[in-house]
């Protein structure tokens, strides 16, 4: 049977930032350090994309409020009359 690992924060931060160095693909990335590329999405997914790290893209659900709010710009647009 095996025995299900543990990575700590700081470990999970490594690996997402190797992840993003250039010429590095996920599946290379992941040999090496021995981890499933089913490990890392969701990890990449959080530290990146939903607030775990400052430096961060803004959050997943910041875009799509913005997404949201030009969808409806945009549609006010397409209900006004034209000259």
């Amino acid at each position: 049977m095996r025995t299900r690992r543990t990575f700590d924060l700081q470990s999970k931060k490594e690996a997402v930032g190797l992840s993003r160095s250039p010429n590095v693909t996920q599946k290379r990335l992941c040999e090496e350090l021995g981890i499933s590329p089913n490990l890392l999405s969701p990890w990449r997914r959080k530290l990146l994309y939903d607030g775990g790290d400052p430096s961060s893209p803004p959050r997943e659900a910041e875009l799509l409020k913005e997404v949201d709010g030009l969808k409806f710009q945009l549609g006010s647009r397409g209900t006004e009359k034209r000259s």
